[in-house]
């Protein structure tokens, strides 16, 4: 049996407009992969956010070590294309076996979405991790969320 993991951003959204979203497809757990739960947009800090989806019973799970480093995140203002950055992240994922396997538990447990910020999940590290995962575990698939609320 496959396990179902959705993936989203929340770039260009409101709080109001996102938690419906994780409503109607029927999520259980927010897997926040973002190395620094913080966030300019009203609603999407660690603790705010926290809040929020405790009001619809959704539960929420923070793994920073999953997010794009530091040194990574200032190169991404250089940058045109997060490719590079991205490429090094892929590097990295090896060294963050245990985090993953926190991720894939939860994942099992609950029906679960990655979070994090950009809405283009080909400049998004959330990807990346997804295909890393997905070549150890075959049986764990990814579907971006608004693929899933569409159909």
């Amino acid at each position: 049996m496959s396990t179902r993991v959705l993936m989203t951003g929340y770039e260009g959204e409101s709080i109001r407009d996102f938690i419906p979203k994780l409503v109607l497809a029927n999520v259980e757990m927010l897997i926040d992969v973002r190395r620094f739960a913080s966030s300019r947009k009203p609603g999407f800090s660690k603790n705010a956010l926290r809040e929020v989806l405790e009001d619809v019973d959704i539960e929420y799970l923070h793994l920073p070590n999953l997010g794009m480093p530091k040194d990574l995140l200032k190169r991404r203002h250089e940058l045109s294309d997060n490719g590079p950055i991205l490429d090094a992240y892929d590097e990295l994922l090896p060294q963050r076996q245990s985090e993953i396997n926190i991720l894939l538990e939860a994942a099992e447990t609950w029906h679960s979405c990655l979070l994090c910020y950009e809405a283009d999940e080909t400049q998004c590290h959330r990807t990346r991790l997804a295909r890393f995962i997905s070549a150890q575990r075959p049986d764990v698939i990814f579907i971006s969320l608004s693929n899933e609320i569409e159909t």
